[in-house]
C-alpha cells in the first residue's frame, strides 16, 4: 500500500474529513485531497505530525512507498544544500558588512575635528606644489593625497645642473636615497591621516611626514619644505598629467 492510500484509509479511521485534517495541519483541504490521490506527498514535518496523530510509527506509515521516501530523500538533500548556500551567502555579507562598516568608521574618523580646527579629510583628494624649499634640494615637487594612497613627484635642483660633475651627481643622489625621496613619480600605498594640534601626520608603506598647518592653503612639512594647494579633486589625475608632461 503506498502513502497516498495509508493517509486517506488512516485519516477515514480516524473518522476526520479532509476539511477537519487540514485545519488541524494549517494546510488547505485542497492539499489533503493532493496527497490522497498521489498527485503530491507531504512534507517531512507534516509526515512526522500524522504519524504523533494516528498514533502509527514512522517507519510504518512510509512502509513500502519508495518513491516517497527517494522524494523525501532529495528534499533533505537540497534542503542541505540550501544551508550550506546560506551559509556562504552570510560569510560574504559579514565580510561586505565588516568593509561597509569599516570604511564608514574610516570615514567618519576623517571628519573629526580636532582642537586646532584640522580634520584628515583636510588632505584628501588635493595637490600640493612646493612653494618654499629653503635648502634648495627640489627644482619642483608635488604631492597627491587619495583616500587610500598618496602620490609624490619630485624634480630634484641636482638633475639641471649643466656641467656638474658625475661624482657629485652620484654623491647627491645617495643622500637623497637615505632620506627616501625619489626623482620622479612615486605612488605610497596604505595612506592614513592624523591630525594632532596643528598637525597632519602622514604615512603610508616607506612614508611618512608630518606636516604643520601654516594657512588654509599652505602647509610645512619637518625639512622646512612649504607646499601650496593647486587643486582639491581629480588630485591623482593632475599629478599623473604633471608627471607626463616633465618626463619624469
Amino acid at each position: 500500500m503506498d502513502l497516498n492510500e495509508r493517509l486517506k484509509k488512516k485519516r477515514e479511521e480516524g473518522n476526520y474529513t479532509q476539511k477537519e485534517l487540514a485545519e488541524l495541519l494549517n494546510v488547505s483541504r485542497q492539499t489533503i485531497s493532493s496527497w490522497e490521490v498521489g498527485r503530491t506527498y507531504p512534507d517531512l514535518d507534516i509526515i512526522v505530525k500524522l504519524s504523533d496523530l494516528y498514533k502509527i510509527p514512522l517507519d510504518l506509515l512510509l512502509k513500502e512507498d519508495s518513491k516517497l521516501v527517494e522524494t523525501i530523500s532529495e528534499k533533505a538533500r537540497k534542503s542541505e544544500r540550501r544551508k550550506i548556500l546560506n551559509y556562504v551567502l552570510l560569510g560574504i555579507l559579514s565580510i561586505f558588512i565588516g568593509v561597509t562598516i569599516s570604511g564608514i568608521v574610516r570615514e567618519s574618523k576623517n571628519e573629526v575635528e580636532n582642537e586646532a580646527g584640522l580634520r584628515p579629510s583636510d588632505l584628501v583628494d588635493s595637490v600640493w606644489q612646493l612653494h618654499l624649499d629653503p635648502s634648495k634640494t627640489f627644482q619642483d615637487s608635488f604631492i597627491s593625497f587619495g583616500k587610500q594612497d598618496m602620490l609624490v613627484l619630485n624634480e630634484f635642483s641636482v638633475w639641471i645642473l649643466p656641467f656638474m660633475d658625475p661624482t657629485d651627481i652620484q654623491k647627491k643622489q645617495a643622500e637623497f636615497e637615505e632620506k627616501g625621496l625619489e626623482n620622479g613619480l612615486t605612488e605610497y600605498k596604505l595612506l592614513t591621516i592624523e591630525t594632532k594640534g596643528n598637525k597632519y601626520i602622514v604615512s603610508a608603506l616607506g612614508y611618512y611626514q608630518e606636516f604643520t598647518k601654516l594657512s588654509d592653503t599652505i602647509i610645512r612639512d619637518m625639512n622646512g619644505t612649504e607646499y601650496k594647494i593647486i587643486e582639491e579633486e581629480s588630485a591623482h589625475d593632475l599629478l599623473y598629467y604633471i608627471a607626463d608632461y616633465k618626463d619624469l
